[in-house]
């Protein structure tokens, strides 16, 4: 509805605008073929005066007077047509530069609210289901725009690296999450930039984080299927490095291949998971109790603040418990997800390892609750042993970072050096 009504008018300023544009430039055009017509006529007529003056006795002066004449309306008519045409032209340009302004002002508030990463993760595709928010759809990303795989893999032969990294973003984040600043010893480097250093193309994604997590492991096992079956990447193995919600799309990814007998762990390398809530996030959970217990007030207009309240995205919902298969959140409730399971051996068949952090200092009673300040610390290792340590080198594949929050996790030092490690790694 709002897309519905903002657009409508932004078409009815661009229709103002043609409009304008089609009747200046008509009304100019008559003007211009007025007079041409006018001047041509008269100065015509003055060269016939003139011929028949030179033939009368004694009227050569008037013969050469009119010659005159045609001559400064021929003048006339070939400035006031050129200054009409220059006219013409200006006032067509000048109109399509205010059509181009409507067109760029339409496409600014579109990109404003409708492609806005937060609003996405927030509410999701559509507001209670009333009115669409959001028509951001997952794709690969170059330079800030939706990218076919033609152009994706142009783009990677062009590059020469030997390699390619999928960079799944989490909540709140798209593509540009892999620009930032890599940690305080990456000399201003970004972290896309230790990709290419170690000898891989980062393949960036955007996903509408609003949508389930289920969704959009669905949308990334299409992404990297496509890729993977063009001629340029039908040999080639894949890395993954995620943030936040980004491990759980993945596992999603992963389990979804599996179950259907497709063999996306076959062409997945290793990966690189980082801060992934795997037992969900406390501030989610907090948030149904809190919108259940508005629900519950007997209290006028509770209800209606109960409703809008419970308007978070799907993926902010998954996010309550670390939901990642389709049938969980279709057929179990909130009371059900306490104790269910939360692996399924997804990433057994995939070279993993594991990075976290906590905000307090290593030892710390608090730290436990708190977590990194999105998520509990029994969330952040909610599969540690079940994914990670049950492996020969488990020990290895899990890293705690002290004193760094879930924000500040990936332009942290300690981050920094996990990803070099993991580059230069060979899968075990």
């Amino acid at each position: 509805m709002v897309k519905q009504m903002t657009s409508g008018a932004f078409q009815a300023g661009k229709l103002a605008v043609s409009a304008a544009d089609w009747s200046a430039g008509f009304a100019l055009q008559g003007v211009r073929q007025l007079l041409s017509a006018s001047l041509s006529w008269g100065a015509a007529g003055l060269r016939a005066a003139a011929a028949a003056a030179e033939a009368a006795p004694g009227a050569a002066g008037l013969a050469d007077a009119a010659e005159k004449a045609a001559q400064s309306l021929q003048q006339a008519h070939d400035s006031a047509d050129a200054g009409l045409s220059r006219a013409i032209q200006t006032v067509g340009l000048s109109m399509r530069r205010a059509l181009d302004a409507v067109e760029g002002a339409d496409g600014a508030l579109h990109r404003a609210l409708f492609e806005d990463i937060r609003v996405s993760s927030i509410l999701g595709r559509s507001f209670g289901g009333i009115t669409e928010v959001s028509s951001i759809e997952a794709s690969f990303r170059l330079a800030g725009r939706d990218v076919s795989i033609d152009e994706l893999v142009a783009d990677f032969q062009r590059s020469a690296l030997p390699s390619a990294a999928i960079c799944v973003p989490g909540l709140f984040c798209d593509e540009t999450l892999w620009d930032g600043e890599a940690g305080a010893g990456a000399a201003n480097a970004s972290l896309s930039d230790e990709m290419r250093q170690a000898g891989y193309y980062p393949l960036m994604l955007r996903f509408n984080p609003g949508l389930h997590i289920s969704e959009n492991g669905a949308h990334l096992l299409r992404l990297m299927e496509s890729l993977l079956q063009s001629e340029t990447f039908r040999t080639q193995q894949l890395i993954a490095i995620t943030y936040s919600q980004g491990g759980l799309i993945l596992r999603s990814a992963l389990l979804q291949s599996r179950k259907d007998g497709r063999n996306l762990h076959q062409r997945l390398q290793r990966a690189l998971l980082a801060a992934s809530p795997d037992g969900g996030s406390y501030i989610e959970k907090i948030g149904f109790w809190l919108g259940m217990a508005l629900g519950a007030v007997p209290a006028p207009g509770m209800q209606a603040v109960a409703w809008v309240a419970d308007q978070r995205s799907d993926g902010i919902k998954d996010l309550s418990h670390g939901i990642i298969r389709q049938e969980d959140w279709q057929e179990g409730g909130q009371l059900e997800r306490y104790g269910a399971q939360r692996y399924f051996g997804e990433l057994d068949e995939i070279d993993a390892y594991q990075v976290y952090s906590l905000t307090a200092a290593k030892g710390e009673l608090w730290t436990a609750w708190w977590g990194d300040g999105i998520c509990e610390e029994a969330s952040l290792k909610a599969i540690s042993d079940l994914a990670y340590r049950k492996r020969a080198d488990g020990i290895e594949r899990v890293t705690v970072l002290y004193g760094v929050s879930h924000f500040q996790l990936l332009g942290s030092e300690g981050y920094l050096q996990c990803l070099r490690r993991f580059l230069k790694s060979k899968s075990a």
